[in-house]
């Protein structure tokens, strides 16, 4: 928002190029992450649909933003912009955690690596002791 009263090139492109770029990544990611935590038997499935949300996010965005400039300027159109961000923001703040796992339960990576603890192919150091000796 604070880029609308830049008075020059340099001060909008750090402002809105850096700030706003560190704010929707810090955005982007927990949104994406969040949900791999809830979901252990489809985590794939459900990082890629809340993966592609963003590049539909993009393609819808893109002539909402164009039709807010055309009408509004770019000043307004960005504070506009800056708004749905921290309606975002907000809106990410209320996510809930995920709970804690009990000492007992074994999620799907514990159980992959107690798998690969004694792998079939063993690697070429150990064959070779092995030979030697």
């Amino acid at each position: 928002m604070g880029s609308t009263f830049s008075p020059n090139v340099y001060l909008l492109m750090i402002s809105y190029g850096v700030l706003g770029g560190l704010g929707l990544g810090l955005m982007y990611v927990p949104a994406v992450t969040a949900v791999g935590y809830w979901f252990e038997k489809k985590r794939s499935l459900v990082t890629g649909i809340s993966t592609c949300g963003s590049g539909f996010g993009t393609i819808v965005f893109a002539p909402v933003v164009t039709a807010l400039e055309a009408g509004l300027g770019w000043q307004w159109c960005n504070r506009i912009v800056a708004g749905f961000c921290l309606a975002c923001a907000l809106l990410g703040a209320t996510m809930k955690p995920v709970p804690r796992k009990q000492k007992d339960e074994e999620d799907s990576i514990t159980e992959m690596k107690k798998q690969n603890e004694n792998p079939i192919i063993k690697n070429v150091a150990s064959v070779e002791k092995e030979i030697l000796w």
